[in-house]
């Protein structure tokens, strides 16, 4: 069973360069809307892992659905991956993130970064 990865974003066009490079690489991607109904989604999902991408314009929203990822039972314990632009709290909020087995990828990444990044999340070869 391929290894299955959330993709969290509200740009289709970001989704679908993923959804396209996971596939590629034998993972089995579900890309995701933003938004309120991506909760119950990704809990019947039970997914490997989550790659949240956070925008600048609403960064403390987006960091409120991290921390309600890690209080969901069925998704705590989910690897998250965020990928976040540069910000001065982005190191504490990395360290938190770290610390309870997620990563995060600063904009602008390189895709071989993600891939490593998840490969270690997950467990997966690459």
């Amino acid at each position: 069973m391929a290894t299955r990865i959330a993709l969290i974003d509200d740009d289709p066009a970001f989704l679908a360069l993923l959804d396209d490079l996971l596939s590629a690489e034998g993972y089995e991607p579900y890309p995701l809307p933003a938004g309120p109904d991506a909760l119950p989604r990704l809990q019947a999902l039970a997914p490997h892992a989550i790659v949240l991408d956070i925008h600048p314009a609403r960064s403390d929203a987006d960091w409120d659905v991290v921390a309600l990822l890690r209080r969901a039972p069925a998704l705590r314990a989910v690897p998250l991956l965020v990928c976040c632009p540069e910000a001065p709290d982005l190191p504490a909020r990395a360290a938190a993130l770290r610390a309870n087995g997620g990563a995060v990828l600063s904009k602008p990444f390189d895709l071989g970064a993600l891939l490593d990044t998840l490969a270690t999340l997950t467990g997966s070869p690459r």
